[in-house]
């Protein structure tokens, strides 16, 4: 895979916020382990850890929508807005389009 952006000169560390939708999507998934490690990778992303950001990939047409790699198998999107970052759905890499279609790009 190709290497995500480095982190906008002009960022600043935001505090982190778990939607609703967050934890419905990882308790589908059913692996309590997997939902952990999401939530590590997106506190890390907030930070602005320069390797998490690296493997980032911001959704070109879509304003400050970003999907981190958890594992090999599934992705995290997170929403970057003024004062937060918001992680939202966790889906499985073969579900990813479909949950993009459905909850981005309407």
């Amino acid at each position: 895979e190709e290497e995500g952006e480095e982190a906008p000169e002009d960022a600043s560390v935001r505090p982190l916020r778990f939607a609703p939708v967050f934890y419905e999507t990882a308790a589908d998934l059913g692996d309590g382990r997997l939902a952990l490690r999401a939530q590590e990778v997106a506190v890390r992303f907030a930070a602005l850890d320069p390797a998490t950001w690296k493997q980032a990939k911001k959704m070109q047409d879509l304003r400050d929508v970003f999907t981190l790699r958890v594992g090999i198998h599934h992705r995290l999107f997170v929403v970057r807005t003024e004062g937060v970052m918001e992680a939202r759905e966790l889906c499985t890499r073969e579900g990813f389009d479909r949950m993009l279609k459905l909850r981005y790009r309407r």
